[in-house]
This record gives structure tokens, C-alpha cells and sequence, in this order.
């Protein structure tokens, strides 16, 4: 299956499904490990907090962020949002490259099994788990009435984060995740980001944008 087919699972997977949850659940699937979430981290600071990476993430939002509101459970789908534009896949990992081949097929069949997160990321603001439930009730709220009852019981929150499982390459000092972002109806983005391990340190290499609203 081509890489584009792919990334069309992985934009429209919870348009396809009535749902925003389509990854499996397994209680024996093993819980992210420390490295994991120095990955994690990494992304979040570059997200969030690095100004330097504001053009790759342009549909994060720019406003001072106080807090982050993620999704508890990992995912390939999309936060609630109207309409989505597709990128591809493709496009996405040229802008990666050079990369592995094999690193994005392996994210996709990492993320067949979803984990629950903690907050182990250690970053300067606090962080907020939605549970399934929880972003089952918003899809709705959010549908209907917009993301102003969302930034009232999280103020200055950065919108709702979805993160995939952490993929690593057989040397294991480099990194691929997926993340999506929903600020609100219209101004959302779904990425795959690059993240690499220097001096035992990580941080995000490249990122491309997969889809966008």
C-alpha cells in the first residue's frame, strides 16, 4: 500500500470511523518508557515554546500557552474540527528525509495499539489528560457550540494535543511521532515529526504537515 493511502487512515480515520478513537486497545500493551517521553518532551517545547519552529507548526496556537490539554490515550486520529485538507504522506516525508523508509510503516503499525500517557514530559506548564469519554462529550460540545466552553475551563490552554506512539530506528537515537493540534473548527494540523537523540539530548530534527484546517 502506498505511503498516500497510508496518510489518508491517518487524516480521515475518524471521519471514516463516526469516531475519534480507531486505534486498538490492548491492557498488555507495554507503557512508554523514559526515552519516550524525552521524545515527547521535545516535541512539546518545539511546538509550543520554541519561536523557532513556529513556521512548521502553523496551525499550532502562537498565543502565550500556559497549560497543555492532551488526549490521555495515543492515536493516529484528529482532534474535533469541520473539515480537513490532505497533505500526503508523500510530500510529508520528503520534507523529512533523509529517513528511513521503514520508520513510518513501523509508526503505523506501532500505533495498531494504543497506551495510556502520564505526565512524565517534564515541561514548565501544567498538563491536563482528556479521557476518551471526555473527547467524546467536547466532539460533540465543539460541533455545536464552538471551543468557548473548551478555553474557559482551560484557560490559555494550546487547543487539544493528539500524540501517536513513539517509533524508534534501529539505532535508537532517532525518533518519528505523530502529533495534531486543534485550536478550533477551522484551525487544526496533523504532523509527523522528526526527533533525534545528540549528546543524550533530543530534540526535533525536521517536521511536515500532513493535514491542515
Amino acid at each position: 500500500m502506498k505511503t498516500g493511502r497510508h496518510i489518508s487512515f491517518l487524516a480521515t480515520s475518524v471521519l471514516a470511523c463516526g469516531s475519534l478513537f480507531c486505534a486498538k486497545v490492548a491492557p498488555v500493551a507495554p507503557q512508554p518508557q523514559p526515552r519516550e517521553y524525552a521524545v515527547y518532551a521535545a516535541v512539546l517545547r518545539a511546538m509550543f515554546f520554541d519561536p523557532a519552529w513556529r513556521d512548521e507548526f502553523g496551525q499550532v496556537r502562537s498565543d502565550v500557552i500556559l497549560q497543555l490539554v492532551i488526549m490521555r490515550r495515543t492515536s493516529l486520529g484528529a482532534p474535533p474540527v469541520l473539515a480537513m485538507t490532505e497533505l500526503g504522506s508523500d510530500r510529508a516525508l520528503a520534507q523529512l528525509a533523509p529517513i528511513q523508509s521503514v520508520l513510518f510503516q513501523q509508526l503505523l503499525r506501532d500505533s495498531e495499539i494504543s497506551v495510556d500517557l502520564e505526565n512524565r514530559f517534564t515541561l514548565e506548564v501544567p498538563v491536563t489528560f482528556l479521557s476518551d469519554q471526555e473527547v467524546e462529550a467536547l466532539h460533540s460540545e465543539v460541533m455545536e457550540h464552538g471551543w468557548d466552553n473548551f478555553y474557559a475551563r482551560h484557560q490559555q490552554a494550546g487547543g487539544l494535543l493528539i500524540l501517536s506512539r513513539v517509533t524508534f530506528d534501529n539505532t535508537g537515537s532517532t525518533a518519528l511521532v505523530y502529533a495534531a493540534s486543534g485550536v478550533e473548527n477551522l484551525h487544526a494540523g496533523g504532523y509527523l515529526i522528526l526527533v533525534q537523540c545528540v549528546g543524550g539530548q533530543w530534540s526535533v530534527a525536521r517536521a511536515a504537515s500532513v493535514w491542515v484546517s
